[in-house]
């Protein structure tokens, strides 16, 4: 397969060092062509990458004019069980351009503290502050908010960056994707899901002495500490004092792009980007804001990483492990590290997007099980099989790799009575017989996941 990416990019500097500094991260060989054809600079590499989850060999030709890159063409020279498609190669060109275009940039690096806001469900909130290190320090905290003992009571989430960038988009990107790693590597050690504050128009309930009234608010949440109003943690930050930027129906840096006119393809013309506010205010508060830890307020510790499901009207206490467990996660391999964050990324989705979803949430526990035995190359049956050292019901995890698992990513497939919901409980037998496998299939797969941590990072 070949593909050919024809949209000449100007490039600033030596485009020979540039693209050497960036193809050295991957390259197994040196520069195989390197001439000089009718006042056009062709060259050619040899290197070894991931595309699309495969490792490949890829051969990569570049035509350079003095303006620019000309042309790209990459093509796959190593026998792949799979082969890639122009879509996969394509992406790939794009992603390497992109990062040649970051490097541009030259720019001091300034130091920011960029603050994050998510959110748990829980009835209490977990006590106290951890401050961690990954690629940085890093202090999370739940907002100060009375509890209610409900089990669905939202608790904002604050995390703390530091990160040194050249601006504060930049800043601000390292921080949220840095933020997304933990909080999906929280979800697992903590069996708690986390979400990135999104702000929506919802119906409030009123009472007002014994009269009802309905309204709809937005909601959202506003940073007392830092005076941050929090639609999300996109363009829907803002300063409290920022006039122009509250009162704007666009904030932030605007991208858009439009259709050609009378054209049945829909195709899009070349982005436009600019800056509708400033943003500012909300730099400087990031500028000068210090994670500040407060040493006799650290969060309530366990011994060990909860083996079980986590009940939301039961307290939120962090393994001792925690500290480590992203310690040794720095220190992993590239291959390594991606395997675990894969895992953990599909346990938060499990336990976020499959709460009123069983048939989801049993299908993405199943993928974290596989994220990390495609690693250590150990199929789903032999992963629990080596880390779930109870006794266990084989044939209750094989019926949720292969009916509930299957039967919904590729025949979308509902298993656990979603369509077919039966207010008459007392009656609905099967709905209880499922809901007692679902719970058992739970703890398995959240054991043998547990227990492979203990073993393999934090023992």
């Amino acid at each position: 397969m070949e593909f050919t990416y024809n949209k000449k990019l100007k490039i600033k500097g030596n485009i020979f060092n540039r693209l050497d500094a960036i193809l050295n991260k991957v390259r197994h060989s040196s520069v195989i062509k390197n001439d000089v054809v009718n006042g056009c600079r062709e060259l050619s590499y040899i290197i070894s990458d991931d595309v699309s989850g495969e490792n490949v060999d890829l051969m990569i030709d570049f035509l350079i004019s003095n303006e620019g890159i000309s042309s790209t063409t990459i093509r796959q020279i190593s026998n792949n069980e799979i082969e890639l498609n122009e879509y996969d190669l394509k992406n790939y060109v794009i992603s390497m351009y992109q990062d040649v275009l970051l490097s541009e940039n030259n720019e001091e690096f300034e130091f920011f503290t960029i603050r994050i806001y998510t959110s748990i469900r829980n009835a209490s909130k977990f006590e106290g502050e951890i401050e961690i290190n990954y690629f940085g320090k890093v202090l999370l905290k739940c907002f100060e908010f009375p509890n209610r003992h409900e089990p669905l009571t939202e608790h904002i989430v604050l995390f703390d960056v530091e990160v040194e960038a050249v601006n504060l988009e930049h800043a601000r990107s390292i921080a949220f994707n840095k933020v997304k790693e933990i909080c999906s590597v929280l979800s697992l050690l903590l069996d708690v899901g986390f979400e990135f504050i999104f702000s929506e128009f919802k119906h409030f309930i009123l009472k007002d002495d014994d009269n009802f009234s309905i309204k709809r608010y937005r909601t959202g949440f506003i940073d007392t500490e830092l005076s941050l109003v929090v639609k999300d943690n996109m363009n829907g930050l803002k300063h409290a004092s920022d006039e122009d930027d509250l009162s704007n129906i666009f904030s932030g840096k605007i991208s858009t792009r439009m259709f050609k006119d009378n054209d049945p393809s829909l195709e899009m013309l070349d982005q436009v980007t600019y800056d509708a506010t400033s943003k500012s205010m909300l730099e400087e508060v990031f500028k000068t804001h210090k994670i500040k830890r407060n040493k006799n307020n650290s969060v309530r510790p366990r011994d060990n990483i909860k083996l079980i499901k986590h009940t939301m009207n039961s307290s939120i206490l962090f393994p001792r492990c925690t500290k480590i467990f992203f310690r040794e996660l720095m220190q992993m391999s590239s291959e390594k590290r991606a395997a675990v964050l894969s895992c953990a990324y599909m346990y938060n989705i499990a336990l976020v997007k499959g709460d009123d979803e069983p048939t989801l949430c049993a299908s993405y526990l199943v993928c974290a099980i596989e994220s990390l035995g495609l690693h250590i190359k150990l199929s789903y049956s032999q992963f629990i099989k080596e880390y779930y050292n109870l006794e266990y019901d084989k044939g209750l995890t094989d019926y949720f790799y292969r009916t509930v698992r299957s039967g919904h990513f590729h025949a979308g497939k509902l298993l656990f009575n979603e369509c077919k919901i039966n207010f008459q409980t007392e009656h609905d037998f099967l709905f209880m017989e499922k809901q007692d496998q679902m719970h058992a299939f739970y703890n398995i797969a959240r054991g043998s996941l547990v227990k492979w941590i203990e073993r393999e990072v934090v023992c």
